[in-house]
């Protein structure tokens, strides 16, 4: 699994938009990323656990953890040279799958599409959500 930055530092790299990014899209299409995941191949990307909160997915020590490398979304936009090679090919799928989904999105519509995924539409507000288990739940539906 990788360790959300990583997949940030992927979209970034991959999203021709750059001025349409910031923290709240970037883990919005991370969340949506992992949730692919859950359903294609029974496994999240990240290692994010997913808490849904008022505003959608959300990354409990995201914050304090990009601080703490001294990243911020200026730093991810300046350094777009991710080498794709270091990413395995069903990631890279996944990732490109959901970009190309939301790409061309306005941003209302995003937030629609992120907010009616079966997590989001069936889960308690704040509380944790385990995509995996979801995701077989969802298949079964």
């Amino acid at each position: 699994m990788l360790d959300f930055i990583e997949v940030f530092k992927l979209i970034v790299a991959l999203y021709p938009k750059e001025k349409e990014l910031n923290y709240d899209k970037l883990v919005k299409i991370t969340y949506l990323i992992d949730w692919r995941s859950a359903i294609v191949q029974k496994k999240q990307i990240t290692n994010t656990k997913w808490y849904i909160n008022n505003y959608g997915p959300y990354i409990d020590n995201m914050y304090e953890t990009l601080t703490a490398q001294h990243i911020d979304i200026k730093n991810l936009l300046q350094h777009r040279d991710v080498k794709l090679i270091e990413f395995d090919k069903d990631t890279l799928n996944i990732v490109n799958f959901i970009l190309n989904k939301t790409i061309n999105l306005e941003y209302d519509k995003f937030v629609t599409m992120v907010f009616s995924t079966f997590p989001i539409a069936t889960s308690t507000k704040y509380s944790y959500v385990n995509l995996v288990k979801m995701a077989e739940e969802y298949k079964k539906e």
